[in-house]
């Protein structure tokens, strides 16, 4: 998946290769069927088959309509990548409001080994997001829509999503800045923000 988001997208950090299947693998997985050109539901669930392996190793071999689809939505993954917003910094090469950007370098300077997943997105892409999820601008406990707190860029606004989300947590609770972010959603145990939704 690393090899797939490395070519073909930009500023997509890496997965940690620890060999746990945990959720930011899962969410990769998922991800990675939709620049494949996967439909929402069932076909982008986290299972992992060897068709799955085949397309993901080698895009080409997409039915030409799943084909036009992922790479309509890779293009639009590159361009919004590409974009500078104002209060918008970068970290493992993914945009995270600039007030988050020193709780994840003191995480990373203090033993913290994972990557940040998912920072600032734009009310528009998350709005798409539930599109693909649940076919809706917003899915009730799974996805905020516009209202996310991952478009929110001017502190306390502003979400990131982490791997070792775990280890993140414990120096969360050390760091010095204010104000102190954490997590509350049992669901989705990568999630940070001021709120902890």
């Amino acid at each position: 998946m690393n090899r797939f988001t490395d070519r073909f997208l930009e500023n997509f950090a890496r997965v940690l290769e620890d060999g746990v299947r945990g959720p930011p693998t899962n969410r990769r997985i998922s991800e990675c069927k939709l620049y494949l050109g996967y439909k929402g539901g069932r076909e982008r669930s986290h299972r992992v088959t060897q068709l799955f392996l085949r397309r993901l190793a080698d895009p080409e071999i997409l039915p030409p309509p799943m084909k036009a689809l992922a790479e309509e939505r890779r293009r639009r993954q590159r361009e919004r990548a590409n974009q500078v917003i104002d209060g918008v910094a970068t970290f493992d090469g993914r945009p995270v409001a600039s007030w988050l950007k020193p709780y994840l370098d003191f995480a990373r300077a203090n033993g913290w080994q994972g990557t940040l997943n998912s920072g600032f997105r734009t009310p528009e892409r998350s709005e798409e997001i539930c599109f693909e999820i649940c076919g809706q601008p917003s899915c009730p406990g799974r996805c905020a829509g516009r209202s996310s707190n991952h478009s929110g860029k001017i502190k306390p606004r502003g979400a990131i999503d982490v791997s070792d989300f775990a280890r993140f947590g414990q120096l969360m609770l050390q760091c010095p800045h204010e104000p102190r972010i954490f997590n509350a959603v049992a669901t989705d145990p990568v999630h940070f923000s001021a709120t902890g939704h």
